[in-house]
């Protein structure tokens, strides 16, 4: 049974959450909740980036522009806030 595109994308998104809490869980055992809140961020970072491989797959070029600097602009504050 062929699947949609978008389901390896969602897959991608959830490990891509996964792994940023677990690292930022990790890190804040030993550390302080600055590092949590930027994986938190990074992961969201990634999953707008997702939604946009999934627009991209549908020839949505608008969509993908929008998601693209939505990502841009989350990462930027993530790492500003962060320093």
């Amino acid at each position: 049974m062929k699947r949609h595109p978008a389901v390896k994308f969602m897959q991608l998104q959830l490990a891509c959450v996964g792994f940023a809490l677990f690292l930022g869980v990790l890190y804040l055992f030993f550390r302080s909740y600055n590092f949590l809140l930027l994986f938190i961020l990074i992961a969201l970072a990634g999953s707008l980036a997702s939604e946009a491989l999934i627009h991209l797959s549908q020839n949505d070029r608008l969509n993908v522009g929008i998601k693209a600097l939505q990502t841009f602009l989350l990462l930027l504050f993530s790492v500003l806030l962060f320093f």
